[in-house]
């Protein structure tokens, strides 16, 4: 299963990485072409990426100069389409009795698939009698810690629990850009986990959501209520980004971000909507 931007590309592993943001690798869907997907947090004290889409649209079709193919900001409506896609895929995956553990945006697909690469899944429970695993502690840490759940950080093993709070953070990095532990810096690997963890326990929900529609807050003080053996409510977490959705009055047509390139007619969302994280989108060669 695989999550797509906006039915149009792939978006694959990170291939790079700096004080501008990140590279991942992505495929056209269509054209199977590859391309380089940029994403650059607008925190970021020397924005390079609104410079750059300007310069490669004066030299477009030159030889040896990437093809731009979209550049822009995530928008609250595309955030919300694809929360809704993402829940339904991990409800679908924990319907299976099987937990990712390594939910983060490298495995996702953005638009009308899923979820890709299961290398760390693991099942929660038997097939059969659904008897659900032990509770454990002293576990090593399995996942990408900047998406890891608080429990994951503290040695618990996972559940479903975690795997719905690891999209939480996921959420909040499409809407902000960046995440408070993302970018520390450490000597090594148990050092930088270490740290990470102390900023996630630190840093308050409210303060990690905030200038955010509330809905988002919500569903991350929902994620870290469950109990190790609970089965999250999937319906309830969609409801709430719905009903947000309903109330901004977007239409669930899965017109995202990106696809308006192709659809000039079409109104981008208000400023007071946009997502604070900045995409350009260039073939790669």
């Amino acid at each position: 299963m695989e999550l797509r931007i906006g039915n149009k590309f792939r978006l694959g592993r990170k291939i790079g990485s700096g004080a501008f943001g990140e590279i991942y690798l992505g495929t056209d869907v269509q054209s199977n072409e590859d391309v380089a997907i940029k994403f650059e947090s607008v925190k970021t004290v020397h924005p390079q990426l609104a410079y750059e889409s300007r310069i490669y649209r004066v030299l477009q079709s030159g030889n040896g100069i990437p093809n731009m193919k979209w550049y822009g900001k995530f928008s609250l409506k595309t955030v919300l389409m694809l929360a809704d896609q993402m829940i339904n895929r991990l409800e679908f995956i924990h319907s299976k009795s099987f937990l990712h553990r390594d939910i983060k945006p490298d495995n996702f697909l953005m638009s009308k698939a899923g979820k890709s690469d299961f290398g760390l899944a693991r099942k929660y429970r038997d097939s059969s009698s659904y008897r659900h695993i032990p509770y454990r502690e002293n576990k090593s840490l399995t996942g990408t810690p900047a998406y890891a759940s608080l429990n994951t950080h503290l040695g618990i093993e996972q559940s479903r629990r975690d795997d719905v709070e690891s999209l939480g953070y996921i959420l909040m990095y499409f809407l902000k850009g960046s995440l408070p532990w993302k970018g520390l810096k450490a000597g090594n690997k148990k050092q930088k986990y270490d740290k990470i963890s102390e900023k996630k326990v630190s840093t308050s929900i409210e303060t990690l959501c905030e200038g955010h529609p509330i809905e988002f807050a919500t569903y991350i003080h929902y994620c870290r209520s469950l109990r190790f053996d609970d089965k999250p409510d999937y319906a309830y977490l969609k409801r709430l980004f719905r009903d947000l959705f309903i109330r901004e009055g977007f239409q669930f047509d899965f017109v995202f971000d990106w696809t308006v390139l192709k659809l000039p007619a079409i109104t981008m969302p208000k400023p007071s909507t946009l997502c604070k994280c900045t995409l350009l989108i260039l073939s790669t060669f």
